[in-house]
């Protein structure tokens, strides 16, 4: 059966293929790892170790790191914003998880949903797109991007990666630059969650927008577990929530994917008159919602599911790695034993 995606593309007609969904370099390990290891002055071999290790298991390598600070999981505090700020995990962690398929089948949804509503170039916002991956596809859309992030190491490989594809991404260090009212999308993934208040943020995406502009979000707020020691409890009671946390700030809902990985949301101005299919569609997106919601008290399903969605390292990103990685690993003994360390100390976590 058709994914949802192919059956837009079908019904659009459109004869001109989207651009690769996997955007150079996630192809390409070598270029990676020269780029990783330029950027973080560290050795070939121990970046090409590094990226094994987080494609193997990055759910593990980010629980087994974050463990090594000695900050307090799932609560905000000043420590934890210096981690985002300074840490490579998710530089690493950013690169393998844009290219797992579930977030390629993502980035495709939502680049037939822009093809599908959308007429011409859209001036988009990207809020926390980490490594640069969404901004860097919507640009080679044709779209005009701004992307914006708080990792000073994922703004510098964002900056290389825009530079490597020659694309015109413009990036801005700081939110407060935006002029209000400038932008019609603003795309926001898998950031609110980590946020001490999320509705702070939101509001401040309402502003950036024009009236009948478009916020696409995902946010899993009931993802809290070892897995993701940076999601905040106390956020656990926005799932499955559209009214509180996106409707108070002139929000309504549009579209979306069936679990809200994306919600397509619309400021202000109301959408078009939907058809049958759309409205019955939306009922539906809000009747998932009320399952989402069972996350507020009990998250332990959820977590299950969305475990199991992320997924394990595939073959195809591993082999070349693992091959170098064995080499390694023989010629320098040290490095053995510093992964008896990782391995010791996340059988601690898990």
């Amino acid at each position: 059966m058709d994914s949802q995606a192919d059956a837009v593309t079908r019904a659009l007609g459109a004869s001109d293929p989207f651009p690769d969904l996997l955007p150079y370099p996630l192809t390409d390990n070598e270029r990676l790892v020269e780029i990783l290891a330029d950027l973080l002055e560290e050795p070939r071999e121990d970046v090409r170790l590094k990226l094994y290790q987080v494609e193997q298991s990055p759910t593990k390598y980010l629980a087994t790191a974050f463990a090594k600070t000695g900050i307090e999981p799932y609560t905000w505090c000043n420590e934890l914003e210096d981690f985002y700020r300074h840490t490579d995990i998710y530089l690493t962690g950013g690169i393998v998880w844009n290219r797992k398929p579930y977030k390629v089948e993502l980035r495709k949804w939502i680049a037939n949903f822009l093809r599908m509503h959308c007429v011409g170039s859209q001036k988009i916002l990207t809020v926390g797109d980490g490594v640069g991956f969404d901004s860097l596809y919507l640009s080679q859309c044709g779209h005009d991007v701004t992307y914006s992030e708080l990792s000073e190491k994922c703004i510098r490989f964002a900056r290389k990666v825009f530079a490597l594809a020659k694309e015109p991404v413009k990036v801005i260090d700081d939110l407060s630059e935006i002029e209000p009212a400038s932008y019609d999308l603003v795309l926001c993934l898998d950031v609110l969650e980590h946020l001490p208040d999320p509705n702070q943020l939101v509001e401040q995406i309402a502003g950036y927008l024009r009236p009948g502009g478009l916020f696409i979000v995902h946010a899993p707020f009931y993802y809290v577990s070892p897995e993701n020691p940076t999601h905040l409890d106390s956020n656990r009671q926005y799932s499955g929530d559209i009214r509180t946390l996106y409707g108070r700030h002139g929000f309504s809902l549009l579209d979306g994917r069936l679990f809200w990985d994306p919600l397509v949301l619309v400021k202000s101005s109301p959408p078009a008159p939907a058809t049958t299919r759309k409205g019955i569609w939306k009922g539906v997106l809000y009747a998932v919602g009320m399952l989402l919601a069972v996350g507020r008290v009990w998250c332990g399903p959820h977590n299950m599911v969305a475990s199991l969605l992320a997924g394990r390292g595939e073959s195809r990103w591993l082999a070349g790695l693992q091959a170098k990685q064995l080499i390694a690993e023989s010629e320098k003994p040290q490095d053995v034993g510093r992964n008896e360390v990782f391995r010791s100390s996340g059988s601690v976590i898990w």
